[in-house]
Parts: structure tokens; sequence; C-alpha cells
């Protein structure tokens, strides 16, 4: 009989010219409020003020239980309470309510706090028009009438959609096994031919943000048809697919605390994190105090770690688990966006927890890392005779990256007691394509740094390029085809998955060419001249035919900012740093011949000058080589060095012009719409790795004993 008291309360329909106003009163059918059952509780009088007294400080209406006089009719009055004066309460009728007191007979005040009923029996003692003054008696109970609280909400927009038709509502309040939605007055807005049963889509938005996303059945319409009762289905949103080899997930101690608004009514609630990666994390809630469920979207959620460190991110719930026989509820929510310098922060956090040499903070001391340059190899001889040329502005400039940077550059170190035994950092090489920067590593006899080094890396890029702020759509990598490391992992990939739109490598060679200054003049038929729209669409045309890559793609030189999306430029320039890229066409008797990418960076920012440089694309194969000089020559004056590296594409251009080079590089570029699948082959190639090296590594100590 209790639970009636929650069935069987509903809104009346307002008609034209009533002396009612909606949610003012509230019919009831049936209440059962004065035949205490087993699911009820007497409440002690003192505590039934109480709980009064903080609905007055809150703000919020309770209810009065009353006959209207003339039909003998149960209602439900909203009112707003005064303090209790010992074991007396004033009560009033809200602001422009048209209603009048003295027209109902007054039984009882109704307390509902979203999952109970509190029933307090009261006497009269004086009634106007808008106000009663009354005494409490002895007799308060609680209806236990709800499995969930259920929640008020204000301006929150629903959509409804069943077959092919919209339906457009307002949330009035919910938990997470009914949603009541409101309906327009109007008849052609009413959901034709839905009946109890039916499977519907919802989406709920406040302010033109989407809070909620998910699947719900029809449980009934009330209110003649005006209101609506949703039951959402607890199907999981899983954002990516299932995986065998998932990153780490960690059990911090003490736990981080995940802090957000209720998307719903604005309320402010803390839940411990179970455990928490770079892509998600875990709560749990009492099933019958539960506020959350699958398919709620949090704008705003702050990860609280030990110290007051914040991490602010935006996430959804994807997955809702009941747990411990039905006593607590389980949430696996998704990180949908957080900043670069937050995710470094988590990253940071998670990897060190399962790995104490694992260090992603940007308070690196330079002395340190350039050490392990030099004794890495990382920086040989060749490469630090060019370096030594520019040292200060080459340190000024790593100094720049790696303690202010954080939007633009990532860094990994792997150390033991602060010495650096591997490092690997990512910079922001295009507007929305991260480059695999450095990748070096000691050896360190048995244990293989290299190793552990990429499989943190990759952990990193596993959550990075799911970001959307972070705006990594491509991931690119320069190695020497001769590199054994780089080729098995990176370059192995591609040829095994053959799809070049997911993964492309290009050979270019590699030459420094000298500027003299000589003249510099093209000729009267030969031009060189910034790319218009139309350039770079046969640039894609020819590349496509060619290769069938990434790379012209991963260079942005076409493309359009997102909202809010900062160019590459001022990125750069917030540290003091340049970066840009001018795509250019050398024409002759009105046809294309080569196509020259200007890359300009400060000089060091890529120890191979690789961000520095110009990519040509020889679209005429017998172009002159002098012709092509004379077309990087003007634009040395862009560079202001004494040299230019070069990266020519198709590299078998310089052979069949007798043009010797330096060396060869590929370019690697990853399309990240395949980032899932990159990451599942290599952590398989890591692992089968890890096993071979181990028996090896058994089968030498065996030998020796």
């Amino acid at each position: 009989m209790d639970r009636d008291v929650f069935k069987d309360v509903v809104h009346d329909k307002v008609a034209q010219g009533s002396s009612f106003h909606r949610d003012s009163v509230i019919p009831l059918r049936r209440s059962g409020f004065d035949k205490p059952g087993r699911s009820t509780k007497k409440i002690s009088q003192r505590k039934c003020i109480n709980i009064v007294n903080y609905f007055h400080f809150a703000g919020s209406p309770i209810f009065a239980h009353a006959f209207s006089r003339l039909t003998q009719e149960e209602f439900l009055l909203k009112i707003l309470p005064e303090p209790f004066q010992k074991e007396e309460i004033t009560c009033s009728l809200p602001g422009g309510t048209a209603l009048d007191l003295q027209n109902f007979s007054i039984k009882d005040l109704i307390v509902d706090d979203g999952k109970y009923l509190l029933v307090i029996s009261i006497t009269l003692l004086e009634v106007t028009s808008t106000t009663f003054r009354a005494r409490i008696e002895d007799a308060c109970y609680r209806f236990s009438g709800r499995s969930a609280r259920r929640m008020t909400c204000q301006h929150i927009d629903a959509v409804i959609v069943r077959d092919n038709a919209t339906i457009h509502g307002i949330l009035e309040d919910f938990n997470p096994k009914g949603l009541r939605i409101v309906l327009p007055d109007e008849p052609e807005s009413r959901p034709l031919g839905m009946k109890a049963g039916d499977e519907v889509s919802i989406e709920l938005h406040k302010d033109n943000t989407l809070i909620f996303s998910g699947k719900c059945q029809c449980l009934r319409f009330v209110d003649d048809g005006n209101t609506i009762i949703l039951k959402p289905l607890n199907i999981g949103h899983p954002r990516f697919k299932e995986r065998k080899n998932r990153n780490p997930r960690v059990n911090l101690v003490p736990r981080p605390k995940a802090i957000f608004d209720h998307p719903f009514n604005n309320k402010t609630i803390t839940y411990e994190i179970d455990d928490i990666t770079t892509s998600g994390l875990s709560i749990r809630e009492g099933s019958t105090n539960s506020l959350l469920m699958p398919g709620m979207i949090l704008p705003s959620l702050t990860i609280l770690y030990a110290g007051g460190l914040k991490i602010e991110c935006s996430a959804q719930i994807v997955y809702s688990t009941v747990k411990r026989f039905g006593q607590s509820i389980r949430h696996g929510l998704s990180i949908l966006d957080m900043t670069m310098r937050d995710f470094s922060a988590l990253f940071d956090i998670v990897s060190n927890a399962y790995d104490e040499r694992a260090n992603m903070s940007s308070e690196i001391n330079m002395d340190d890392l350039w050490e392990f340059f030099f004794d890495s190899g990382f920086i040989y001889p060749g490469k630090y005779e060019h370096l030594s040329q520019i040292k200060d502005k080459f340190k000024d400039t790593y100094k720049k990256l790696y303690h202010e940077g954080q939007d633009i550059f990532t860094n990994f170190t792997y150390q033991k007691n602060g010495r650096i035994l591997g490092h690997n950092c990512t910079i922001r090489a295009y507007q929305r394509a991260w480059m695999i920067h450095h990748l070096a590593a000691r050896s360190s006899g048995a244990r293989r740094i290299g190793l552990d080094v990429l499989r943190h890396s990759h952990y990193y890029f596993d959550g990075m390029y799911r970001i959307p702020s972070i705006g990594m759509d491509y991931m690119i990598m320069y190695f020497r085809p001769n590199n054994r490391f780089p080729d098995y992992f990176f370059g192995g990939f591609c040829r095994d998955y053959k799809n070049p739109r997911a993964c492309s490598m290009d050979l270019f060679a590699y030459l420094n060419l000298a500027i003299p200054p000589a003249d510099r003049s093209l000729g009267e038929a030969a031009t060189v001249q910034e790319c218009t729209p139309a350039d770079i669409r046969r640039l894609r045309e020819w590349y496509a035919a060619r290769s069938g890559g990434l790379a012209i793609d991963a260079f942005g030189i076409d493309t359009e900012l997102r909202d809010e999306e900062q160019p590459l430029k001022d990125m750069y320039g917030k540290i003091g740093l340049n970066r840009s890229c001018t795509p250019f066409v050398l024409r002759k008797d009105g046809r294309d011949q080569a196509f020259l990418i200007a890359d300009q960076s400060d000089a060091g920012i890529n120890l191979s000058e690789l961000l520095n440089s110009i990519k040509i694309y020889v679209v005429d194969p017998d172009l002159p080589w002098a012709d092509l000089v004379k077309a990087v020559l003007s634009l040395g004056d862009r560079y202001e060095t004494e040299s230019i590296p070069l990266l020519v594409y198709p590299a078998g251009y310089l052979k069949t012009r007798g043009i010797s080079y330096e060396k060869s590089y590929n370019l690697w570029v990853l399309n990240t719409e395949y980032g899932d699948d990159y990451v599942e082959y290599i952590k398989q190639k890591l692992q089968f790795n890890l096993i071979k090296f181990t028996l090896k590594f058994l089968m030498l100590k065996l030998s020796r004993s």
C-alpha cells in the first residue's frame, strides 16, 4: 500500500481559467497515509522538526495533505515552511498561487526528500487565505516508497526519438530507474501511437550541452497524457572496442576523489575512485542512494589527488554494474576530454603507481638530460658538429620546450635515483599531427630499457590520441631504414596492416644544401609561388596516385581550424618559439614541376632539423637539378642559415640526377582512427619480445653455470 503513495501522485492538468496552478496542487487518487505498514517507520518529533527546519534553510517546499471542502477530493498543496517555534509552525503558499487555504481541510504535513515520504500529524491553530499555523503531534511516520531517491530537475530539455518521430519535453524529476518528462500542451507534439513497453532513444540537454544519451522504455503516461514516465535501460555505452591487452588500471592509496556537479540538478557530489587509468575510472555508490546511470555525461569532473592536485576533465558513464548482492553499484566512467597538461599529470600519477621509474614531470634537470643524450649516443659526433655552432640557442630552446611547452611538447623519462635510463618525447609538429621526437635508452645489462620506454610511450599514446582537445589526428615519426628497432615496431605495423590510408611510410632522400651568395633568379619561364587551394588539390592527386599515403594530410597545409582551436604558430609563440609550414609550387611553362613545403622552426628543435627543412615533392621526373636548386635558394632567406636541410620525394629522383645524398629517412604516419589496432599490435610485439628475451637470458645464465 505504501508504494501507491508514489505511484498515484500525478500532476493535474490545469484547464484554461482554473484557479489551480500547476505544481501548486497535486490530486491524490489513493493516499494510504493513514495505514502505516511494514515499510513505514515512526520518527521522533524532534527528528521531524529538524528535517522541516532543514527544508526551510534550503529554501525547499513541503506539502500539506488537504481535502477540498467542496468536493472532498484529496490534494497535496505546495507550501513554504517557516522555522519551528518550539512545537508550532507557520506555513504559507508560494507567491502568486491562486488558492484559498480556507477552502481546504488540512490534515497532515508531507515532506518528500526524493526517496522517503515523511508524514507529520498536526493540529491546526489558525488558517487564513494564504497561511496556516499548526502544532506538531507525536504521530510522525516515514514511508519507504522508492528503491532509489528521486531528484527534481530544472531547465533540462528532453528529445525523445521513436520510429523517426521526435518528441520534445522537459525533464521534471528522475532517478536511475525512472525519468518523468512533461510534454507540451500542443496536441500535435504528443507521442501518437506510443504505448507502455515501447523502446525509445532519448537525449537530455542543459544550456545546449548534451548531458545524457541512451535508450529507455516507456512505462506509462500520466496526467491525462501530459507526462511520460521512462525507464532508462542499463545498456553500456562503450566508447572504444574491447581489447585483449588493456592499459594497467591502478588502485591508488590514498584514494583520489571524483567531484562533479550532477548534470541534472547541479548538486555537487563526491565519490572515492576505485581504480583509474588514463582513459577512465570507476566509482561506487549505494544502490538505495544511486544518482547515476549509463549514458550520463559529466561536462566538468575534478579528480582530486593527495596533496591537493586537481585534474580537470569531462566524462561519460559507460556502464553500471550491481555489486555486493545488490547493496552497491559500480560505475565505469570514460574520460571524454581534458587539456594536455591535465592528461600528462594523470599519466604521471598512473604510470608511477605501477612502475616507480616512470616519470612524466616537466621539472626535469636539463644537465642530467644533456649527459644522457651524449652517453646514450643519441647526440653522436656528426650531429653535435652541427649543434655545437648553436649550442647556447639550442639549450634555451630546449629549456622552453621542457619547462614551458606542456601544450605542444611531452617528455617521458625512465629513471632510477634521478639518473635517466631512457627518454621519449613527442612534439606537436603540425596542426593536428604529433611527432615522436626522441626515443633513446642507455644499455643496462639484462634489463631492456628501450622496450620499457616504448611500452610506457604507447600507454601514453593510447590515452593521448583519444582526447579531442589534444588534437592528434595523426602520429608521425622519421627513422632511418637501417635502424632495426623502429623499423621492427613501427615499420612492421605499416607492412603488416597493408592499408596506406591507415598507416603509410614514404622514403625521402636527405641532404644539406649550402646557400651561396649567388644569383637566385629562376629564369623567365619558371616561378615559385605560394600554393593556392587549386595547387594543393593537384599535389594531393599526384601524391595519392604515387604513394596513396597520409603525409600530405599530416602536414595540414590546407587544414581548417576547428572552433576554439589555436593556430600552430600561436601555440609555439606563447613560449617564445617559432613554427610554420608553408607550401609552394615550382611551375614552368604552366606545368607543375615540384612542390616545396617550407617547414620552419627554431634551429635545434629537432636535432636533425626535420622541422626546419624543405620537403620537396618532385612531380616532373625530368626536372633539372639546377632548376630545383634555384627554386630552393629562392626560399633560402626565410631560414637565415648557411645551409638548408632537404627531404626529397621520391628518393630515386636524386639518383637519376646523379646527386649524392647523406642519408635517407622513412616518414611513418599513423591515422589515429586506427589507433586501437596499432596499440594492440605493439602490445603483442612487446609481449613476444619480452618472453623471447627472458628465455635467451635464462639460457645464457644456465650455460655459464
